[in-house]
């Protein structure tokens, strides 16, 4: 499991988005953040989910929250 800032950030996203607790802003990465990524790959079909937060799943939040 990661830590740090980021993790923090990338929590208080799934919080919003897949209704993931608020009291599990914790900053670690651990198996109660892999499920809400789960989730939240599930929520905009990004294949396959597997709870990790790497290139494809950044790319379609960026798309998502970023867009022009």
């Amino acid at each position: 499991g990661s830590r740090g800032n980021d993790v923090k950030h990338l929590q208080a996203l799934l919080v919003n988005e897949v209704s993931n607790p608020a009291h599990l802003l914790t900053g670690y990465f651990g198996t109660v953040t892999r499920e809400a990524v789960k989730r939240l790959q599930g929520k905009y079909h990004i294949t396959p989910a597997l709870g990790y937060f790497g290139g494809k799943t950044r790319e379609k939040l960026r798309g998502l929250f970023f867009a022009p």
